[in-house]
């Protein structure tokens, strides 16, 4: 008998155990209910509206626009601006909602500066701010960088909680935003007196079930998911969130981050430091220009509209090319060695990671500046396009200036770039052949060159031939690197060899010229006059040793 109750009880124990481990599961599983129904709601409301008035505006221009005013046009122009900023916003919250819900998510762990961070979400929240004429004042005191963080994460938390000051204060209303270090720690706070938050809001803030979504002052809406994603990119990156808040008196949200190390300052170049072309990358001649001066942009996007889009926006300075997937981009890329290429990533016949690795992996095209362009945001996969060679990863819907800054900072460092290989083909008068700059296809084609030097029939088209290219290929090619054509590079590389040989004083004029393959004596001095400023005889008085001294 006392077998069967002991017995009895362990066997309720066992069941008491596995209903208490049902009951919790059934709530998990009722708040990830719970968690689904919020985020459709959200996709079929919140969505709904900014589309809804983004159809019906487009629709009312389609149908009306030879009848409407300027004013009339800019104003629908505005709203549907302004429609599709809210869409973008909204799938921009659900999308890092999504990702701070993840357990699988790829962390890029680096020391960062916050003061930065803050810095560029000023920048992009500034016209949010302007509207309604609010003050935001920086005091970044913080010397060092928050410790092992992942700056994707700390910008979203930063422009979240941004956003949701400028949302909830008045209008002439001030945003503090302040940096210190206390305590081996990095406090970020921003602080608003705006309409501030009660006691029950407070304690609903992060829970996505009894959360609710508050109008701003201009009856602003959002989600409710900002604050609740800012608490989870903030906890998985080692940091604390706190709130303060009281009705009438305004919000402030404090980060709390490890500190690291101190911050790196580095010395930017002056304006005069800058060369005139790095200024002018986007400058557009008006008087006499024609095409084929322009810098050449190859798009490689299956969707017409995003290519199309993406052309209006440069070709007022760029003679913009399009394909339609990766292979014909392979193919456009070979045939006009393009200045820069901007691709889609995800495309049929081939995607833009493989056109990417195929165009930095081939000789002909490897100096080509390369952005991918795709809505597949997570550091993992910019990591994989970024080791495939790609020079920048810009995530859809892009901004636009962000897009034109990039290609201009890529093109900057290509003319430095290029300086610096004309330096190095250009240094010292005594220098028997240029010094190789490291790429396979100009150290190849310098080396046809010195092979053939003393041939009066050595041509672009020689080395066209030999090297298997196209003379347009050949001279895109020749430009991207060293802003000079091929025939300008043989004319120097053979002026080069006739002054080393004039240096020695054992060679008149005429056998200089013959030897580095020139046909022309006169044409020769000519040449040699204008590449050295002075002509061979005055070159081998300075330059060359006596007769008594060679002996």
């Amino acid at each position: 008998m006392r077998i069967i109750i002991k017995r009895n009880k362990k066997l309720e124990a066992i069941v008491d155990s596995r209903t208490s481990e049902l009951t919790g599961k059934n709530k998990e599983l009722r708040e990830l209910n719970d968690t689904k129904d919020k985020l459709f709601s959200i996709i079929a409301h919140d969505l709904r509206n900014p589309i809804n008035v983004l159809m019906g505006v487009a629709e009312l221009m389609i149908e009306r626009f030879d009848s409407l005013k300027e004013d009339k046009k800019k104003d629908y122009i505005g709203r549907i601006f302004e429609s599709s900023k809210n869409i973008h916003a909204l799938l921009e919250q659900l999308l890092n909602w999504a990702m701070s819900q993840s357990c699988s998510i790829h962390f890029d762990w680096q020391d960062t500066d916050v003061n930065r961070i803050i810095s560029e979400a000023v920048s992009l929240e500034n016209e949010m701010a302007f509207k309604k004429n609010i003050t935001i004042e920086t005091d970044l005191q913080t010397t060092r960088t928050a410790h092992h963080v992942d700056p994707l994460m700390i910008s979203t938390v930063v422009r979240n909680l941004l956003s949701n000051a400028i949302k909830y204060t008045n209008e002439n209303g001030t945003i503090n935003i302040s940096t210190r270090e206390v305590d081996n720690r990095i406090l970020l706070s921003i602080k608003d007196n705006g309409i501030g938050m009660t006691k029950e809001q407070l304690d609903n803030l992060f829970s996505i079930r009894r959360g609710q979504s508050r109008l701003g002052t201009n009856n602003e809406k959002g989600t409710g998911l900002g604050l609740i994603i800012c608490k989870k990119f903030i906890e998985k990156n080692n940091g604390i969130l706190t709130i303060e808040s009281k009705p009438g008196n305004g919000s402030t949200f404090s980060c709390s981050l490890i500190a690291g190390d101190h911050i790196k300052i580095t010395e930017t170049s002056s304006e005069e430091d800058i060369p005139k072309h790095n200024k002018q990358i986007f400058a557009k001649s008006t008087k006499g220009s024609d095409l084929q001066e322009m810098p050449i942009l190859l798009v490689v996007e299956d969707n017409a509209d995003i290519a199309q889009y993406i052309s209006d926006i440069f070709s007022p300075n760029f003679d913009v090319k399009i394909a339609e997937n990766g292979k014909i981009g392979w193919q456009k890329c070979k045939e006009l060695v393009p200045d820069i290429i901007i691709s889609d990533v995800t495309m049929p016949e081939m995607d833009g990671e493989e056109l990417c690795r195929m165009t930095k992996t081939d000789s002909l095209t490897n100096h080509i500046p390369f952005i991918l362009l795709t809505a597949r945001n997570l550091p993992q996969q910019q990591i994989n396009g970024l080791q495939n060679g790609a020079d920048d990863y810009i995530t859809k819907p892009f901004i636009k200036q962000i897009l034109q800054e990039r290609v201009k900072s890529l093109l900057n460092n290509r003319a430095l770039y290029k300086d610096y290989i004309k330096r190095q083909l250009i240094c010292g008068h005594d220098v028997t052949t240029p010094a190789a700059p490291g790429d396979k296809f100009l150290e190849t084609v310098v080396a046809l060159i010195e092979k053939n030097i003393s041939d009066p029939q050595l041509s672009v088209e020689f080395i066209s031939k030999e090297i298997g290219v196209s003379r347009v290929q050949l001279y895109r090619k020749f430009k991207a690197l060293t802003g000079q054509s091929p025939i300008d590079l043989i004319k120097e590389i053979k002026l080069k060899k006739a002054a080393s040989l004039l240096k020695t004083g054992e060679w008149k004029v005429s056998d200089a010229a013959f030897e580095s393959g020139f046909s022309d004596p006169l044409y020769f001095s000519k040449c040699f006059q204008k590449e050295f400023d002075m002509t061979p005889s005055q070159y081998i008085k300075e330059n060359a040793p006596t007769k008594e001294q060679r002996e």
